[in-house]
């Protein structure tokens, strides 16, 4: 069955991008931005239609929307969540792969570490059940994140629309993630394969995620958000197309025959 891809919303998408990836570090400014920008906006058109002495009155769902001071509630309530599954992955337990998988990234634009995007082995038996260990608190990191509500009360139709969409990028992300995580547990990928591709992911997601921040820092008409957030939507999701494909691929190969150097075991 043909995956379903977010659909573009008749609004800018300025929202806490892929909420669920434990990479992303903006979500914080991204939720600030988007009460700013939608606040903003919703205040303006308020005014707008008062000026004009028209007497026609939206839905309350339609207008006004959640405040910033809600959008905050929000982040730091997903902030608490981080700091949680971050000291869970300090525990000794994960200690045989610290130094060949990035457990843990509080941002996502640090350089791979050289030790770690060059490291051409395959799992060991020993670490296996280490990397099964890491996958579990993982799981138990994304169901505590997506507990968290993410939609402010009183949001209008536009905000929880927008946030909704977004969300399922993350969705999409943390599914084909897990896939790759248990490739590199079946051996199908070494570590530093594993690293460089989940990397350029978290650098994709970053970058969608900084382009929502600046456009809702930005000001401008809905319209005019929505026109220059339309680029980066369609970038993003041709990403995670190909993203998707190559995890696919990765999958259905056979385990230690494939390397970096592309030459087998």
């Amino acid at each position: 069955m043909p995956r379903e891809r977010p659909v573009l919303i008749g609004a800018s998408i300025l929202s806490a991008a892929v909420l669920a990836t434990a990479a992303c570090t903006h979500v914080a400014d991204v939720l600030t931005n988007t009460g700013q920008a939608l606040r903003r906006h919703a205040d303006q058109s308020n005014e707008a239609t008062a000026g004009s002495g028209t007497a026609t009155q939206s839905p309350a769902k339609s207008t006004g929307g959640a405040t910033k001071a809600q959008f905050d509630d929000v982040a730091a309530s997903i902030k608490a969540v981080r700091e949680q599954c971050k000291a869970s992955f300090a525990t000794p337990e994960l200690d045989p792969i610290r130094h060949k998988v990035v457990l843990w990234r509080d941002t996502g634009d640090e350089p791979l570490p050289f030790e770690i995007a060059t490291n051409n082995d395959f799992p060991t038996a020993d670490e296996r059940p280490v990397i099964a260990r890491a996958a579990t608190l993982r799981d138990e990191c994304l169901s505590r994140i997506y507990a968290v509500p993410y939609i402010p009360p009183g949001a209008n139709d536009t905000q929880t629309a927008m946030l909704k969409t977004v969300r399922s990028f993350g969705q999409q992300l943390d599914g084909a993630l897990t896939e790759l995580i248990i490739s590199l547990y079946q051996q199908k990928l070494t570590y530093g394969e594993f690293g460089r591709k989940r990397q350029e992911i978290e650098k994709a997601s970053a970058a969608f995620t900084l382009a929502m921040t600046q456009v809702g820092a930005g000001g401008g008409t809905t319209q005019h958000q929505l026109e220059e957030l339309q680029g980066a939507q369609q970038q993003f999701t041709d990403t995670i197309d190909a993203f998707v494909k190559y995890v696919h691929s990765v999958s259905a190969r056979k385990p230690k025959t494939v390397r970096l150097s592309g030459t087998g075991n």
